[in-house]
Formats: structure tokens, sequence, C-alpha cells
């Protein structure tokens, strides 16, 4: 699927693969082309009067770049599997969604109690209740809001644990814990020591989420990414090198 502001632009792009989710931007104040990579989506930004003879060069000449960066679409989960992208499937077809690092079933289900539940269990994958009495055409929507408080549940819970197991002990306490969906960043922490984590790391194994909670508590310390914030790092997670290599080489499939 490919989505734009400038579908002439389109006839160019036979150079990426018809599944790629490629967002096609023209921007007044880009000097040059460039591609991106988000979770979730390709972003092709193209300078205004760009030839398209030059678009279509460019992305012949990315094409190693676009296989290597979309890998995680290929080996863990498709482009709409992601843990804030999977639809909510109806009751007849069950779906896949991306989990605490597995590509699982995602199934839903009516159920005559009043509210929305949410299971998972390694057989059946995660289950979505869905109150009888919702009315068709909000169903979808209430049950993903759900699905999402769900996720910050599961992940504020294991914040938690890991500010007592690992901040406390080091003077690393947060004054909030919030969370968010960015594109670009999976965790921030602020001046007034607030840490804010992405939602999106549902779907990356337990111990990737721990290093990026580890991560920002050693911010509350060194705001900054010089050799004191790395060597605290390593004192709260001595395997961080393997947990960041995972994001940066399957965070594309958390969207």
């Amino acid at each position: 699927m490919k989505t734009g502001e400038d579908r002439g632009f389109l006839s160019a792009l036979h150079e990426v693969p018809s599944e790629l989710p490629l967002t096609v931007r023209k921007s007044a104040r880009a000097r040059r082309l460039r591609l991106e990579v988000h979770p979730g989506s390709l972003v092709l930004i193209i300078p205004r009067r760009c030839p398209e003879d030059r678009v279509e060069a460019f992305l012949r000449s990315q094409a190693g770049w676009i296989h290597t960066q979309t890998e995680a679409w290929r080996l863990l989960a498709g482009p709409a599997e992601g843990p804030l992208s999977a639809p909510i499937p109806d009751q007849s077809t069950p779906g896949w969604i991306l989990f605490r690092g597995q590509r699982v079933l995602l199934a839903s289900a009516l159920t005559d109690q009043p509210r929305c539940q949410l299971t998972h269990a390694p057989d059946h994958g995660v289950r979505v209740a869905i109150p009888e009495a919702w009315t068709p055409e909000t169903r979808a929507l209430r049950a993903r809001k759900a699905l999402d408080r769900w996720f910050d549940g599961i992940l504020v819970q294991e914040a938690q644990a890991l500010v007592a197991s690992h901040g406390e002990p080091h003077g690393l306490i947060p004054t909030r814990i919030g969370f968010g969906a960015p594109r670009t960043r999976w965790g921030s922490c602020s001046s007034r020591g607030t840490l804010r984590l992405n939602r999106r790391l549902i779907g990356a194994p337990p111990e990737v989420y721990r290093y990026v909670v580890l991560h920002e508590l050693a911010h509350l310390r060194f705001p900054h990414h010089r050799p004191p914030f790395w060597k605290l790092v390593a004192l709260l997670d001595p395997d961080w090198r393997t947990h960041a290599n995972w994001l940066k080489r399957f965070g594309v499939a958390l969207g």
C-alpha cells in the first residue's frame, strides 16, 4: 500500500515492493531525496520540483537499504500486524498481532459481560471479549481502546517493578511514568523526572522493553549519552547492546 500527497510520483515507485506501506511526502524544506523508516511505515521525502526520473533512480539505488531496513516485516510480523496497527478482527476470522516479541493470533468474541476482557495464553494468543451490548458500529473502536489500555497496564506494572528492583537501589526514581505512541522515540525522560514510554514496545520481547525502561532511568542521573551514561546503563543491563540492536533491526515491525 502506498499513500502520498502527489500521486503523480507513484509511477516512479515500482522499485518498492507493493506490500510495503510507503508514504510519499513532498517538502518545500527538503534539500535532497531521502527515505525514513518508522515503526510500521517507510516515508519517502521528495523536494518540490524534483524530477520523476531522479525519484526513480534514487529508489533503485536504495533497493538494498530498503530490503535491509524492512526485513522485520518478512522475518517477524507484517506491516499491519504491529501491536497498535493490527485491526480488531471479527468473530469469525482471527488475525495476527506482534505481542511480546512473538507473532500470535488475535481473536475476538462476544460476551455478555459489561466490560471488554482481554487475555493472553501461548496456545490461543491474544483474545478480546467484546460486550455484546456495545453497538456493532462502536465495537471495533472501543475494543481497540481497551486493548491499548491493557497494553499500558502490562507495561506500567513491569516498569514499576524495574524501578523498585533496579532504580531505587541507585536512587533512580521517576516522578511519573506515562505512555504514548510516537513514531521516532522508544522512550524519554524529562527534566522533571517524568518517564514516557512507547506502548508499541508491548510488541517487543520483555527484555527489550526492560532495556528501554532502564535506559530512561539512567537519564535521571545523566541527561546525555556520554560515557558515564552508558557505564550506568551497562551496570543496570549488561546485555543492553543486544537489546538495542533488536530495536534497530526489528523496531519497524512495532508499528
